[in-house]
């Protein structure tokens, strides 16, 4: 072949590769798109009074050019029929959709056209009829209105409200919610998400909760919102009302000063009930005491109760009271304070049953075994701090436990102005085949525990230095250095 022939064959092709047109046996074709619609008609079927039906046109593009579509529009259709979603363009060989929403209003027929436009040169123009119809419609029907009648404030009611679908339709719930927003004594009880259909003939049931909290005002009025396929009542609004009994006031009499071993008598007889005179009845509680105590509270349904002190520390108690229509009020809390005349006090206990521990307390700055060390040794059960030859400003080793499992204390009723550091020693393991032991070191000021904190020690010898105590003011510096411990 002619090499002239080959090149210019060969520039035809690329000129009609690069133009926006194609080759065809050598002949240049103009490139078009071409739309094919999948029905000529869209029906909805049959569809109840204001359900919301989708019905969807599918187009495709069989040519070889994109397709542009535009001037989408509905011709004989009222506001119950919308374009939910419509293309305006189309690649070549791809498909789209018009989507459209028919929500009829009335019962009676759809008779509408879906018309648009198309850069296609043999279907400029697409006119679609629309078709559908609606026979049925849902009803709803609910009982009665929701009245909280004399509900103890604090507590909490609930309550039934049955939705029933009595229409030729299946009814529709769009929407449930409680109004207004801000009264939120009122709530629905589980799950409310919509829609939820109910077949003609069936029922539901929403429960609302009310809680109205102790100090709330009257009257307590809400409403229920149901937004539903019903065309006589697609917004319907149930009333949620409430009156409220007023709860009684619970009252404990002031404590007085306590020390270990005294009983208190826990006083509630000024407890009211502002709604009226009738009889309370009494609900006492201990809701904390302290670690090493074994108090319980005696007569706990009486107006007046007992309560043992058994260890110094702080007791907190509580007091209920229910009213004669059942009513309860709010707790009334007191707290209970026993104190020793014992400033400090410091307590060693541990948890290998052959281990020796001791417990010693130096004044700063002197060291540990020095002979100001209070500790088990002779001379320092009492060592001479503060004034001299005055003993009320001396520390005490009450006991020195030599087995077991302690306790060591050591008892500082009045101390002078000054810093004090405590510390623990491995004194002897009595040849046990185990030697670890947890160590448990308490502080208590005038009877309360403001101090504790535990040290595995591993074998003689070990010293673990726990805190330092500034007085007066019984300020705590943990230090908690330890050598020899695991």
């Amino acid at each position: 072949m002619d090499t002239r022939l080959i090149t210019a064959l060969l520039a035809g092709l690329l000129l009609c590769l690069l133009s926006v047109a194609a080759c065809d046996g050598g002949n240049t074709v103009a490139v078009t798109p071409q739309i094919t619609l999948e029905r000529a008609a869209l029906d909805f079927g049959e569809v109840p009074v204001l359900v919301t039906r989708t019905a969807s046109l599918r187009l495709t593009n069989t040519g070889r050019a994109p397709l542009a579509l535009f001037d989408v529009r509905l011709d004989g259709a009222g506001d119950d029929l919308a374009i939910a979603q419509a293309p305006t363009s189309i690649d070549s060989g791809g498909e789209a959709w018009i989507a459209l929403d028919w929500r009829p209003e009335r019962l009676g027929g759809l008779d509408a056209i879906l018309r648009f436009a198309t850069d296609d040169p043999e279907a400029p123009l697409i006119a679609v009829p629309l078709t559908g119809i609606s026979t049925t419609q849902g009803k709803l029907e609910h009982s009665a209105a929701l009245d909280f009648d004399g509900q103890c404030e604090g507590s909490e009611a609930l309550g039934q409200i049955e939705l029933r679908s009595t229409g030729t339709a299946a009814l529709v719930i769009t929407g449930i919610a409680i109004e207004p927003t801000s009264e939120n004594a009122f709530s629905l009880l589980g799950s409310a998400r919509t829609p939820i259909t109910i077949p003609s003939g069936e029922s539901i049931a929403l429960i609302v909760r009310h809680a109205p909290p102790f100090g709330a005002e009257e009257p307590r009025r809400a409403r229920l919102v149901i937004d539903s396929s019903d065309p006589t009542a697609p917004r319907l609004d149930i009333p949620l009302d409430a009156t409220l009994d007023r709860a009684p006031l619970a009252h404990i009499a002031p404590f007085p000063g306590l020390a270990p071993g005294a009983l208190l008598t826990l006083d509630g007889s000024a407890s009211d009930d502002p709604d009226g005179p009738g009889p309370l009845t009494f609900a006492w509680t201990l809701d904390a005491r302290p670690a090493d105590s074994k108090s319980a509270i005696a007569h706990a349904d009486a107006p007046e109760a007992t309560l043992e002190i058994d260890a110094p520390g702080t007791y907190d108690v509580a007091l209920r009271v229910t009213d004669a229509a059942g009513c309860v009020s709010r707790p009334a809390f007191r707290t209970a304070l026993a104190q020793t005349a014992e400033a400090l006090r410091v307590e060693l206990f541990w948890d290998n049953l052959q281990a020796d521990l001791d417990l010693h307390l130096v004044p700063d700055p002197d060291d540990f075994f020095d002979p100001s060390d209070c500790h088990f040794a002779d001379g320092h059960l009492a060592p001479d701090w503060g004034v001299p030859g005055d003993a009320s400003d001396d520390p005490l080793l009450l006991r020195d436990a030599l087995t077991g499992y302690g306790p060591e204390i050591i008892s500082f009723p009045a101390p002078s102005a000054g810093r004090y550091r405590a510390l623990v020693h491995y004194f002897s393991a009595h040849h046990a085949a185990a030697t670890a032991t947890l160590a448990t070191l308490r502080l208590y000021r005038f009877g309360v525990l403001v101090f504790e904190s535990r040290q595995t020690l591993g074998s003689e010898g070990a010293r673990w230095e726990a805190f330092a105590v500034a007085w007066p003011g019984g300020e705590l510096f943990p230090i908690d250095v330890c050598e020899a411990c695991e």
